[in-house]
Formats: structure tokens, C-alpha cells, sequence
């Protein structure tokens, strides 16, 4: 008897909650009638006669990075087709994005990854 008296508890409860859930939320009392007022906008100034995209190449400055980039030690080269192939290299493209990549010729080319998207060859 007290099982089934408990069974039912349960189910209410969870009954009540999943109606929680389904209703839509309702904004607390203390906000609901209080109007924030709207804030008024200063009307943008124009823009100057020139901007940044009109700016010839000359006149923008170029940061040099703090260090040089280094790819991966296990990362492919890149190669284009009109390259020729080194001597000691084999092409090996990437299944992933399909580029092509140098890598040692001897080599398995799982333990190389893809020097465009770093996915394994």
C-alpha cells in the first residue's frame, strides 16, 4: 500500500515539472511593470573623405611577428604542380582537403599530417 501511495507522489511530481517546463517563462512581478526609458542615440558623425580601405598599400604598416612560424615536425611541404619533385620526396595528397603534400619518400604517410588542414595523410 505504501509503495503505490509513493508510486503516485512520484508521478505527480514529475508531472508538475515537466508543466513547468512546457509553460512559457513569465517576467518576475518586481520587473514587470517598471519601463526602462529609452536611451536616446547621438547621430553618428560622417566619415571622413577617406577611409582605411581607400589607403594605398605603401602607406599601411606592416608588424613583424615576434616569432617566425614553425610548422609541426611531422607536417607535410607544400607542393604545386608546377614544382618539381626533389630528389628523396614523394607527393602524397590529403584526403581531407586535397592538397598536396612533400613528404619523405620512404616514409608511411599516417605519421604525417597535412600542411593545409593538419589532418593525417
Amino acid at each position: 500500500m505504501i509503495e503505490i501511495i509513493v508510486f503516485i507522489i512520484i508521478i505527480a511530481v514529475v508531472i508538475k515539472n515537466s508543466k513547468k517546463k512546457s509553460q512559457p517563462r513569465q517576467t518576475p512581478p518586481f520587473t514587470a511593470g517598471q519601463k526602462k526609458p529609452l536611451r536616446r542615440q547621438k547621430p553618428e558623425a560622417p566619415l571622413p573623405a577617406s577611409s582605411k580601405a581607400d589607403e594605398p598599400l605603401e602607406s599601411r604598416t606592416f608588424i613583424e611577428p615576434a616569432k617566425p612560424y614553425r610548422p609541426a615536425y611531422n607536417a607535410g611541404e607544400r607542393y604545386e604542380e608546377w614544382m618539381p619533385v626533389p630528389e628523396g620526396k614523394r607527393v602524397c595528397r590529403c584526403g581531407y582537403c586535397g592538397a598536396d603534400n612533400l613528404i619523405p619518400k620512404h616514409s608511411d604517410p599516417k605519421n604525417f599530417t597535412c600542411y593545409f588542414c593538419r589532418e593525417e595523410l
